[in-house]
Order: C-alpha cells, then sequence, then structure tokens
C-alpha cells in the first residue's frame, strides 16, 4: 500500500512539473513572435527587419557605452547607455515604436523591458546586435542619417 502511496505522488507531482513547463514554454515563445506590435511582449526583430524600421522613421535607440558607439554605429541612431535609459525615456512618447540595439542583444534585452515596465507599446529588440549588423555603419561621434534614397532595396519579408 506505502508503495502505491508513493507511485501516485511521484505521478502527480510530474504532471505537475509537465504543466508548469509547457506554460513556461508557451509564454518564452511568445516574446520572440513579431506580431503587429501590440501586446505586452518585447518583439524580437533581426537585422533586415530594424532595416525596414529605418527606412519607415521608427525611433532606433543604441544603449552600448559611448567608445563602442563611437567604434561603429549605424547611421541616425541615436546613443544612450543602458545606465540612461530609464530616465531619458521619461520624456518619450509611449506610444510611439522603438527599436533597441546593443552589441549582441543582451543590453538592448534589458533596456526593451525597461521600457514595456515604463508603459511603452511596442518596442523591438535587435537579436543579434551590431556583432551581425550588416548595413552602413559609421565611426565616430556624429550621429550621422539613414540613408532615404529610393536606391535602397531592402527585403521586407525576413522578419523574425
Amino acid at each position: 500500500m506505502y508503495k502505491y502511496l508513493i507511485l501516485s505522488l511521484v505521478l502527480v507531482i510530474g504532471a505537475a512539473a509537465v504543466v508548469v513547463g509547457c506554460n513556461a514554454a508557451s509564454t518564452s515563445s511568445s516574446s520572440s513572435a513579431a506580431g503587429d506590435g501590440s501586446g505586452s511582449a518585447v518583439l524580437q526583430l533581426n537585422n533586415t527587419g530594424t532595416m525596414d524600421l529605418l527606412d519607415k522613421g521608427t525611433r532606433v535607440i543604441d544603449v552600448r557605452e559611448p567608445n563602442e558607439y563611437r567604434a561603429g554605429h549605424i547611421p541616425g541612431v541615436e546613443l544612450i547607455p543602458l545606465a540612461t535609459v530609464a530616465s531619458a525615456a521619461s520624456s518619450w512618447d509611449k506610444s510611439e515604436p522603438i527599436v533597441i540595439i546593443c552589441r549582441s542583444g543582451n543590453r538592448s534585452m534589458q533596456a526593451a523591458n525597461t521600457l514595456k515596465g515604463q508603459g511603452f507599446e511596442t518596442v523591438y529588440n535587435v537579436t543579434d546586435g551590431m556583432n551581425g549588423w550588416t548595413g552602413d555603419v559609421l565611426q565616430g561621434d556624429e550621429q550621422g542619417e539613414w540613408p532615404t534614397d529610393d536606391s535602397v532595396e531592402i527585403d521586407t519579408e525576413d522578419h523574425m
């Protein structure tokens, strides 16, 4: 009898672990879906998607440190180091979409979560960061401008 009680308890605990694991997996996968930008998840974006949003005039923030920005940054992207994002964002329009980039995607995800926590509606994280960037790069402090001429062709079908 004691054997069956222990076996039943193990089965119940195992079933509960499976249910909790499934719920955690479905929560983490929803944060990577690009969708329409609504909802509470930080949206994940690749380089092509970032270029497309830059072409549309979406604000892109680089959260690396100034020395990293000077070494190479995307034209038209403003520098707001991670440590200052929360205070700088207090004056930003929370209904406007924002793309966040860093070196590898880690700091930008921290910044994106901070902005979502402050009530920003649509926040994108560039998953590969500057490590995976294949577009134009400027060096120095000058922010520059993202090219707006029609000669730049972007494949808009390759969003994550």
